[in-house]
């Protein structure tokens, strides 16, 4: 098929010790029902036939010198002998092959040849718990293994030394290259491989950005990461929002096995950054609060812009000072005190992969641009429900009033726009900026910390200037122990839809009853929720009421 394509393909291949892939063949077709009907008589044999009557059947070619044949396209048919003289030579003209009982080192050789970040760690899949050894076989079961596998035995043999060659010239390159010992140990050899991945990526000479979005619907510049999941969408769509009810799961990727993942982005290194990401799960919400993100090994302060159900926005500031070394990109690492399995939390799970952090999207761009719109907050915020209630509070709002909403909310009126005209006239232009303008009052609390996963700040209700406030339906334990404190301070709800109601004191504009259908679900959805919090909802509803008579009193 090779000879068909526009330009020569590249091969690789891993080789295993023949007599274990014939047990583990025979175990895996005993366990697992094929897909493909051409294989299902096997799956039948495996299941009433012991080891030794599977591999003595003549017809089960699966038994008998299979890599061989592969490795061959058995181009000789009827001349076995000439299917290992022609194995082993395109075995030589692989650009790479590995050997399973020798994987770490495969991966090893696999990243010198091409390049490639060196893999870190790794987790077996698919192991089968009570598996047929070699010592368990009878030596009659194990002589025919051999004899219907003389050709791959010699090959493997074969293989193994010309792996050995290719991996200690590999040493011996890195060594002299980069210096150290002729017998490095794996960390030693890791820190070679990455040495050798970093001047093979500044040899791409690929042009440092100060703007990028970069979704995991692609190949990953990095280590720590599993196999990419879910629909291919648009990489500016693929962060849509989550709280809405999106129709398609966007393209992410799980952190694992291990705790730390990196992502090596080609950045400029002479200006301050602003990184946001997406994460659109989560295996525990405690392996979420211990995220760290760094920047060259430089942790970042980090802000939770947005925390809703399994969705969460989070932005590290990334300063100059921070950008700047040798590598020819920028090192991000996402590190948590932990990875699980789904198989660990649920034993019904078949899932067994070690994973920490899904994510979907990640978006870098200039600090001082931090004030417009970036990606992943338009992708959440381009839902008609969160424009409506933009659009709304951009046309009501005036200069000196304050905002109790979401933090990624608020971020769009930290000030008055700029070019806006000195009778107070609101520019209604697309893509105008909110400036901070010490003038106004207008000011977030600071953000809440990383841990604590909150989208709102309830002191910012006690801030006189404090006119307006935006609550998310879907937000309850956040925004429910508020509800009283508006009403008593004379906050009215003047416009709602399927996610939000914004309530407003001190304004001309007309209240909306509390009978409309968009704002019953928000106190019902309330007393559900403390029906289902509490023992007794009531006693906790008659607290919450002389708490906030007694707060009234004290400030009269």
């Amino acid at each position: 098929m090779g000879e068909l394509l526009p330009r020569p393909p590249v091969y690789l291949t891993m080789l295993r010790q023949p007599i274990e892939r014939v047990i583990s063949g025979y175990e895996f077709m005993r366990r697992n029902v094929p897909s493909r009907d051409e294989a299902m008589p096997n799956h039948v044999k495996a299941n009433a036939m012991t080891l030794k009557e599977y591999v003595s059947d003549a017809d089960n070619l699966s038994m008998a010198n299979s890599q061989t044949r592969h490795l061959s396209s058995s181009l000789y048919k009827d001349d076995p002998e000439q299917w290992l003289a022609i194995a082993q030579q395109h075995l030589q003209d692989f650009a790479c092959f590995g050997l399973v009982e020798r994987f770490q080192d495969s991966m090893a050789l696999l990243a010198y040849t091409f390049g490639w970040n060196p893999l870190a760690e790794f987790q077996n899949l698919m192991v089968a718990p009570r598996r047929l050894k070699q010592d368990q076989l009878e030596p009659e079961t194990l002589d025919i293994i051999t004899q219907r596998n003389a050709l791959d035995v010699t090959l493997y043999q074969f293989a193994q030394d010309l792996f050995e060659q290719r991996y200690r010239q590999m040493v011996d390159t890195l060594t002299a290259t980069y210096g150290g010992s002729s017998t490095p140990d794996a960390a030693q050899l890791q820190n070679l491989l990455d040495h050798h991945y970093q001047r093979r990526v500044q040899e791409q000479a690929i042009a440092p950005q100060s703007k990028l979005i970069f979704d995991f619907n692609r190949a990953i510049a990095g280590s720590g990461w599993h196999v990419r999941e879910g629909g291919t969408i648009d990489s500016h769509t693929s962060h849509t929002s989550h709280t809405d009810g999106p129709s398609q799961t966007p393209t992410f990727r799980w952190t694992g096995p291990g705790r730390l993942a990196t992502l090596d982005l080609p950045l400029v290194q002479d200006q301050d950054l602003v990184m946001e990401c997406c994460i659109i799960n989560a295996l525990s919400v405690e392996v979420l609060r211990s995220l760290t993100i760094c920047a060259n090994g430089h942790p970042l302060d980090l802000t939770v812009l947005f925390h809703h159900e399994q969705l969460t926005i989070v932005r590290g500031q990334m300063p100059q000072s921070l950008l700047a070394s040798d590598f020819p990109f920028v090192r991000l690492s996402f590190e948590c005190d932990r990875t699980l399995s789904p198989h660990d939390l649920n034993p019904n799970e078949p899932d067994t992969r070690r994973v920490g952090l899904a994510f979907s999207v990640i978006q870098i761009y200039p600090a001082v641009e931090q004030g417009e719109w970036g990606a992943i907050a338009t992708g959440l915020l381009s839902s008609h429900p969160w424009t409506e209630t933009l659009t709304f509070i951009q046309h009501a709002i005036h200069p000196g009033q304050s905002i109790f909403a979401p933090t990624l909310l608020q971020e769009q009126f930290l000030g008055k726009r700029e070019g806006e005209k000195a009778k107070g006239e609101r520019g209604k232009a697309k893509g105008e900026v909110f400036a901070p303008s010490p003038h106004l009052p207008i000011s977030l609390s600071p953000h809440p910390p990383f841990s604590t996963l909150r989208n709102y700040t309830p002191t910012q209700l006690d801030n006189p200037h404090c006119t307006w406030a935006i609550l998310h339906k879907g937000m309850l334990p956040e925004v429910g122990p508020c509800l009283l404190k508006l009403w008593l301070k004379g906050f009215v709800p003047v416009q709602a839809n399927e996610v939000f109601v914004t309530f407003a004191r001190c304004t001309s504009l007309n209240a909306l009853p509390y009978s409309h259908p968009h704002i019953q679900p928000l106190y019902r959805g309330y007393i559900k929720y403390l029906l289902q919090q509490s023992r007794h909802p009531w006693d906790m509803l008659g607290n919450r009421l002389k708490y906030w008579l007694k707060q009234k009193s004290g400030r009269v």
